[in-house]
């Protein structure tokens, strides 16, 4: 069940919301609740150190909630707009809604990756709000660091944020059997079908008429296979549509990088999930790099690379 915004069709701007636990989506038979299958130390691809061990407090840490929605007053746009006046000199084309429409619901998977996304949208005048639901995020001190920066800049915009669920039982739960395919490969299907399906269903219960996600600006990320996941979750709801605009082009993957620095965003070296960060620790290994450490990395530093997300 959800905790409803105080008006029917949406939140105020600046207000910031969050859901409980969502009811499965009909249309997947793998979307119901399930614990799925956690990696194990003595498995055959062996996750060690902190990856492990956050595994095995994971369910300790998370709080399934069902709490009323938690508004607090955000920054309103204009003044971020004087904090960074190139923001407002930037000559941008304006934007506007396939098949006119009116209100847009934007999944967002990262600070860095959405960073430029609003601020496109929100330089267009487009009516909208950031949906948070990321649970392949892994583990819960990755998904947190990235979920708070998320909500600091959707603040500093005046952006209404809405908290989703964690959900990391049902992400491993549809992730079974996929535990060593590759990136771009059949798990990210299922991973973008999960989180699209969620943003469809929420969208269509609370009259957005058009989604969309930020996670396309990544050049990690098959755009195609992002699309095709993104317009099958919408095509299950009459009057919903999936706006596919390509957020790299017109310099839009360079003004990420830029809005990172700027914004000094917590800089993510993996994916998100347990076994893309397995498999970059295992690169690392192969070219006698140091593992992975959580919560060091911001953009800004000396050592800056693309957000992987």
């Amino acid at each position: 069940m959800e905790t409803n915004p105080a008006n029917s069709t949406g939140l105020a701007p600046g207000k910031r919301q969050v859901v409980g636990r969502l009811r499965p989506v009909s249309i997947s038979p793998n979307t119901g609740p399930g614990r799925g299958t956690r990696p194990s130390p003595d498995s055959t691809w062996n996750l060690r150190g902190e990856v492990a061990g956050a595994i095995v407090v994971l369910r300790a840490q998370v709080a399934w909630s069902r709490a009323s929605c938690s508004r607090f007053p955000a920054r309103p746009a204009a003044a971020h707009a004087q904090m960074h006046p190139t923001m407002t000199e930037l000559q941008r084309p304006t934007l506007t809604l396939p098949d006119n429409g009116q209100r847009l619901l934007l999944h967002s998977c990262c600070a860095p990756c959405s960073g430029e996304v609003m601020e496109a949208i929100t330089a267009s005048g487009i009516d909208y709000a950031i949906f948070f639901y990321n649970p392949n995020i892994h583990p819960v001190k990755e998904y947190e660091l990235r979920k708070q920066e998320n909500i600091r800049f959707a603040e500093q915009h005046g952006i209404p944020f809405i908290d989703c669920d964690y959900d990391t039982d049902n992400w491993f739960s549809r992730a079974r059997g996929m535990e060593n395919e590759p990136e771009r490969g059949i798990r990210c299907t299922m991973c973008f079908d999960m989180r699209f399906e969620r943003t469809a269903l929420y969208a269509h219960e609370h009259g957005y008429d058009t989604i969309s996600s930020s996670l396309g600006i990544s050049r990690w990320k098959n755009m195609a296979q992002i699309n095709d996941c993104g317009v099958r979750a919408a095509s299950h709801y009459e009057g919903l549509q999936y706006w596919d605009y390509n957020w790299r082009k017109g310099g839009g993957a360079s003004r990420m990088v830029e809005i990172s620095k700027r914004e000094q965003f917590y800089q993510q070296e993996y994916c998100g999930c347990v076994y893309s960060l397995r498999d970059a620790n295992r690169h690392r290994r192969e070219n006698g790099r140091e593992r992975i450490k959580i919560g060091l990395l911001y953009y800004g530093q000396d050592n800056d690379a693309a957000s992987s997300d």
